[in-house]
C-alpha cells in the first residue's frame, strides 16, 4: 500500500553519495595493503565497466595483479563498510526526513548487486527507505511502478539516464543533480530535451 501518490525515485551514486571519495580511498586501500599502483586501480576499473557496462567486482579483482583475490574482494568489500559513511552527502539525511512526506520514495542504482548494496546498507541511510539494482536502464525500474503512481520524480547526475527515462515514459519528471564536489559527468550536461529541471543539491529540490 502506498503512502503517497508521487513517487520519488532517487540515483545514489554522484547524487546521494560521494562515490569519487569511496573509489579514492579504496584506491589508497590498495596501494597501501596491495601494493596495487592507484593509477593501475583506476585503469582496471574503468576497463571493467567499459567491458561490462557496471563495475562487475568479480572480474574487477580477477584483473588486478595481486595473486590473492579472495583478499582483494574481502578488502573492497572492508573499505566500502568504512568509508561509506562518509561518503553521504550531507545534505541527504535531513532531506530525505523532508521528502518522505511528501511522496515515497526509492534508491534506485545501477551497478554490481554486492558492490551496490554494501555501499547503500553502509551509508547511513535508513532502512526505511528501499532500494533497487538494475545493471540494464533506470526505465525498467521506473517500468515497475509507473502505473502505481499518479506522478514520478526522478533525480538523476547523469543526463542521459534522465533523457532515456523521458523517452520510455514521457509523463515523468526528470531533473539533474549537479553536484559541485562530486559530479564526474559535468562535461556531458548539455541542455537535453529529457531534463526537466536542474538543482545543486537535494536541499533544492521542490516536489
Amino acid at each position: 500500500m502506498h503512502s503517497h501518490t508521487t513517487l520519488l525515485i532517487l540515483d545514489f551514486d554522484h547524487t546521494l553519495f560521494n562515490t569519487t571519495k569511496l573509489v579514492q580511498a579504496e584506491a589508497d586501500y590498495f596501494a597501501k595493503a596491495f601494493g596495487i599502483p592507484e593509477s593501475v586501480f583506476r585503469e582496471t576499473r574503468e576497463k571493467v565497466k567499459i567491458c561490462c557496462v557496471v563495475e562487475d567486482v568479480d572480474r574487477f579483482v580477477h584483473l588486478l595483479p595481486h595473486p590473492d583475490k579472495a583478499a582483494l574482494h574481502e578488502a573492497l568489500l572492508y573499505v566500502i563498510h568504512t568509508a561509506s559513511p562518509s561518503c553521504l552527502f550531507a545534505d541527504v539525511l535531513p532531506s530525505l526526513d523532508v521528502l518522505k512526506g511528501k511522496a515515497d520514495i526509492l534508491l534506485a542504482t545501477h551497478g554490481d548487486p554486492e558492490l551496490q548494496e554494501a555501499k547503500i546498507r553502509s551509508s547511513g541511510i535508513p532502512a526505511e527507505f528501499p532500494f533497487a539494482i538494475t545493471q540494464t536502464k533506470k526505465s525498467d525500474i521506473i517500468a515497475s511502478h509507473i502505473n502505481g503512481y499518479t506522478m514520478i520524480f526522478l533525480v538523476d547526475d547523469k543526463p542521459e539516464n534522465l533523457r532515456e527515462a523521458k523517452e520510455h515514459f514521457p509523463s515523468v519528471r526528470t531533473c539533474l543533480i549537479t553536484r559541485p564536489d562530486d559530479h564526474p559527468y559535468s562535461k556531458s550536461t548539455v541542455d537535453y530535451p529529457g531534463v526537466d529541471h536542474s538543482v545543486a543539491t537535494l536541499t533544492d529540490l521542490r516536489l
